[in-house]
């Protein structure tokens, strides 16, 4: 098995909607349907390679809310799991882009480790601020190569009750 250092690893685009479920006092767990453009960049024999690709996601986290006195703000600690399903898969290099789709996985998994801050903008209404970590335990690709895709992701947001 070959392994390879990743130059850059970037989260490019996501869109993102979902639901809390309260299971106990300040206990959620969060289901969500995810749309993200992922990618990196490899240096192979002097010669740069680029990945770029789109994944339909299903984290399911486990979030803690703690609550401070009669305090608007609340710290959030965020741990789960996410299901990705490839839609598409491209490789660029000098000589131009191909579909890369043939050697990546179509399903990875990830663990998911986070914290953020809710403010109360009422008692039905909230802003959030989450950082979190996804550890890919899947190899992205489907040959000998190791790349697995971790990454930082950052979300500002509002929660609301329809």
């Amino acid at each position: 098995m070959r392994s390879f250092d990743l130059e850059f690893c970037k989260d490019r685009f996501r869109s993102r909607s979902h639901f809390d479920l309260s299971i106990a006092d300040n206990t959620f767990l969060q289901f969500e349907l995810l749309y993200s453009q992922y990618g990196y960049s490899i240096d192979i024999s002097g010669s740069n390679l680029t990945v770029a690709y789109n994944t339909f996601e299903i984290p399911i986290i486990s979030k803690l809310r703690i609550d401070i006195d009669d305090n608007e703000f609340h710290p959030l600690l965020l741990l789960g799991t996410s299901l990705a399903f490839r839609l598409s898969a491209t490789a660029t290099d000098s000589t131009g882009t191909a579909d890369f789709s043939s050697v990546t996985n179509s399903t990875m998994f990830s663990l998911i480790f986070g914290t953020g801050v809710e403010y109360d903008l009422s008692p039905t209404e909230s802003l959030f601020l989450n950082a979190r970590y996804l550890l890919g335990l899947t190899n992205v690709s489907n040959t000998s190569t190791s790349a697995k895709q971790s990454t930082f992701q950052f979300t500002l947001g509002y929660l609301g009750t329809f």
